[in-house]
């Protein structure tokens, strides 16, 4: 009786809560493990890179998704913002070096190591 009256009193507490009006973000996120997450300098965005072999950058002020990169031969293992946050590079675990473009989502850099 006790547990059931604990229960009761830890669901009306979240009953009571979700009557405020929370904030709803909607987000497909990735659906594969993330390998590597940057913010930029000024904080605006966060790009993450995952095993789904996209990159996504989501505006942080609103936690919305700005823009889904895709099209990498592998999964991408680092990344780093130009000073001026215009362009993405990342790293992939396939000796890729690709440079995106933040705005338009346009590769504008592709270089393949033969070193392994």
């Amino acid at each position: 009786m006790r547990n059931l009256l604990t229960l009761f009193f830890l669901l009306s507490g979240f009953l009571l809560m979700a009557q405020d009006s929370p904030d709803v973000i909607l987000t497909t996120g990735h659906n594969d493990q993330v390998n590597a997450m940057r913010v930029t300098k000024d904080g605006r965005f966060l790009a993450s890179a995952s095993n789904d072999k996209q990159v996504k950058i989501w505006e942080l002020a609103t936690g919305m998704e700005y823009r889904t990169i895709s099209g990498t031969a592998g999964r991408a293992e680092q990344l780093a913002f130009s000073p001026d946050n215009i362009h993405l590079a990342a790293t992939t675990f396939n000796n890729e070096l690709l440079v995106w473009n933040v705005i338009s989502g346009e590769t504008v850099y592709t270089s393949t190591s033969q070193n392994t």
